[in-house]
C-alpha cells in the first residue's frame, strides 16, 4: 500500500484537494494497520523528514500540525487514561516540546532580524514598505521574551514580494 501510495503521489507534485484526502484517509489505514510497530517517531519523520525537504508550505504544514494534536488530547483526555503510563507519555512528550521550543524561537527571531533588511517585505496595513522592516524587528522582540501573541499579531501584517515585481 506504501508503494502504491508513493506511485499515486509522488515528491514535488502538487497533488489535487481530492488526490490529498485520499492520501490522508490511505495514510490513516497505514497507521492503523501498523500501529503496533510504527512508532510515533517514525511516524513523524515519515510526514516531515528531519533532512528535508524544508519548504514553507512544509514548515507551516508540521507547525499546523501542533495545535491539532493538542486539540486531540484535549479531546481524548477528557476522560481518564486507562493506564499511568499513558499519562506519562504525554507529559514526558509535552517537556520534549517544552525543551525545544526555545531553539526555535531563536532561529525564528533570528530570521526575522535578517529579514528586516530584505527589500521584498511589506507590511499590508501601509502602501509603502518604510515601516515592514520595524515591524519585522518589533515581531522578532517580542518572540525574543516569548510574547507570542504580539509577535503574531505584528507577523500577520508581513509578507514578501515576488522579487521579480517592479515596486514603482
Amino acid at each position: 500500500m506504501l508503494n502504491d501510495l508513493k506511485r499515486r503521489f509522488p515528491r514535488g507534485k502538487s497533488p489535487s484537494r481530492q488526490d490529498a484526502q485520499a492520501a490522508v484517509e490511505m495514510i490513516a489505514h497505514l497507521i492503523d494497520y501498523a500501529r503496533e510497530d510504527l512508532a510515533a517517531s517514525e511516524l513523524a519523520d515519515l510526514l516531515f523528514p528531519y533532512d528535508g525537504p524544508h519548504e514553507a508550505d512544509r514548515i507551516a504544514t508540521a507547525a499546523a500540525m501542533i495545535p491539532r494534536l493538542v486539540r486531540y488530547l484535549n479531546n481524548a483526555t477528557q476522560s481518564r487514561p486507562r493506564w499511568a503510563n499513558t499519562i506519562d507519555s504525554v507529559v514526558g512528550s509535552l517537556t520534549s516540546a517544552r525543551d525545544l521550543a526555545p531553539q526555535l524561537r531563536e532561529q525564528l527571531v533570528r530570521h526575522l532580524v535578517e529579514m528586516a533588511t530584505d527589500p521584498t517585505l511589506y507590511d499590508d496595513r501601509y502602501s509603502t514598505d518604510h515601516y515592514a522592516p520595524e515591524v519585522a524587528l518589533r515581531a522578532a522582540d517580542a518572540l525574543r521574551i516569548g510574547d507570542l501573541d504580539t509577535a503574531r499579531s505584528l507577523l500577520v501584517h508581513l509578507g514578501n514580494r515576488p522579487e521579480d515585481v517592479d515596486k514603482h
